[in-house]
């Protein structure tokens, strides 16, 4: 077991070696990153320590993938198996736990390592006999399948908006529009098979320009309840609703392009580094965007072409 953990840390390592930072200055940035985006949350939202844990909880699922959960089964005792779960969903946890503490909110901090714990002991793997249907088939995959894998982080967002309109609280609002946008962001973060890419009778600019108006255009229709409540129940806050939205889109953009531009590896925890550091830094999109659409358009040449 110890070797498995051993094997992930030098994994996490190499990837920021390739990315040309030091180990432990990547570990600095993230967790400067993670600190600052923590103390944000809480400082502009008002239910931000019921919010907290719903992250902290969508960060096991990732470890808690079904293939995954297989795998370790396969190669590992059912204790070793069990300890793993346990400490991994540990360690994704703690410095949300920690940040709930200092913030005093410990029923929640425990109530999120008791669930964590849970979700350890009992992964879930779930199964549906029925398609789910929805308005992107027209243009998949990235759509069609993550919103059927992550659907109730849509339902959850519409509940926000729900509660936010019977509480008059536009902030609530808001909020439920970047639950939204964040959910948009999580479907450009997984990599498809490159004859998804080769399908294409485009060049890479093409391609991309493709990519980017589907994204747009879905990213919107899944915002469009949001608009519509903002507009008329918040109207003064309409525009500042707007440039979250405007904002969010570069963000998907930038994730879009990131994931093509080291294609057909998948997205690297440097590329995820980066992108935490520019939700704390804004401006930093004016770069990371062309960058990434640079490599992108390299990557994709020897496919498309």
């Amino acid at each position: 077991m110890s070797s498995y953990f051993a094997l992930q840390y030098r994994l996490a390592n190499r990837h920021l070696t390739d990315f040309g930072l030091h180990p432990l200055a990547g570990y600095i940035l993230m967790s400067i990153a993670f600190a600052g985006l923590s103390i944000y949350l809480f400082y502009a939202i008002d239910y931000a320590a019921y919010l907290y844990p719903l992250i902290a909880i969508s960060l096991t699922t990732v470890t808690g993938e079904a293939n995954r959960v297989r795998f370790l089964k396969l190669y590992f005792s059912k204790t070793a198996f069990f300890k793993i779960r346990f400490l991994e969903n540990t360690i994704l946890t703690l410095p949300f736990i920690i940040v709930l503490c200092y913030q005093h909110e410990w029923i929640v901090a425990t109530g999120l390592f008791i669930f964590s714990t849970i979700l350890a002991i009992l992964p879930v793997e779930p199964k549906f006999n029925t398609t789910l249907p929805t308005p992107f088939y027209r243009y998949p995959f990235e759509f069609t399948a993550g919103i059927r894998k992550n659907f109730p982080f849509v339902f959850f967002a519409f509940f926000l908006l729900t509660m936010a309109v019977l509480h008059h609280n536009p902030n609530l609002g808001i909020f439920s529009l970047i639950v939204i946008l964040f959910t948009c962001l999580s479907y450009y973060t997984n990599t498809e098979p490159s004859v998804y890419v080769w399908i294409f009778s485009k060049t890479p600019g093409e391609f991309l320009l493709h990519k980017v108006k589907v994204a747009v255009l879905y990213s919107m229709l899944l915002c469009l309840p949001c608009f519509m409540a903002l507009a008329y129940f918040f109207s003064a806050q309409f525009v500042f609703a707007l440039a979250v939205f405007t904002l969010g889109l570069f963000y998907i953009i930038a994730t879009l392009l990131g994931k093509y531009a080291f294609f057909p590896s998948a997205m690297s925890l440097a590329q995820g580094i980066v992108l935490a550091i520019s939700f704390s830094f804004p401006p930093l999109l004016l770069f990371i965007v062309p960058y990434y659409y640079v490599r992108a358009v390299k990557h994709l040449k020897p496919i498309l072409e």
